[in-house]
C-alpha cells in the first residue's frame, strides 16, 4: 500500500476532529477552574440547607429516611476536584465516537456507490419483469 499526500477533505476532517477535541478539553478545563477557584456563597448555602434537610429526614421526621452527606462541599466541586480525569477521558472518548460516526456517515453519503441501480436499463426502455 502506497501512502501519498492526504486528500484535502481528509485534512479538513482531521482539523475538525482536533478542533472538536480541543473544544471539549478547553470547555471542561474552564468549568473546572471556575468551580475550584470561585467561592460561591449561594451554592454553598444551598448545599448546606440541603444537608440540614437531610439531617432532619435522617432523624425520622420526614417522608424519607436519608443519610447525611459527609461532604461539606457541593457535589459539583467534589466532581471536578476528584474525578476530573475520568470526566475528561469519558468526554473525549464519547466525543471521538460521535465524531467518528458523523465522519463515517458523511463519507458514505459523499462517496457512496455511484454504480447503476439493479433495475436501470441503459437503453432507456422499460423492461417487463419476468412472470
Amino acid at each position: 500500500m502506497k501512502f501519498g499526500r492526504p486528500h484535502l477533505p481528509t485534512l479538513f476532517w482531521l482539523v475538525g476532529y482536533l478542533f472538536t477535541i480541543a473544544t471539549i478539553f478547553y470547555g471542561l478545563s474552564s468549568v473546572r477552574e471556575r468551580q475550584l477557584i470561585r467561592a460561591d456563597a449561594e451554592l454553598e448555602n444551598s448545599w448546606q440547607q440541603w444537608r440540614d434537610a437531610a439531617a432532619i429526614q435522617a432523624a425520622g421526621t420526614g417522608p424519607v429516611k436519608r443519610k447525611i452527606p459527609k461532604s461539606t462541599l457541593p457535589p459539583i466541586r467534589v466532581l471536578f476536584a476528584d474525578h476530573y480525569t475520568t470526566i475528561t477521558v469519558a468526554a473525549i472518548f464519547f466525543g471521538s465516537f460521535l465524531y467518528g460516526m458523523v465522519y463515517f456517515f458523511a463519507r458514505g453519503i459523499m462517496t457512496g456507490d455511484r454504480g447503476k441501480l439493479p433495475g436501470d436499463n441503459p437503453k432507456g426502455t422499460l423492461q417487463q419483469p419476468p412472470d
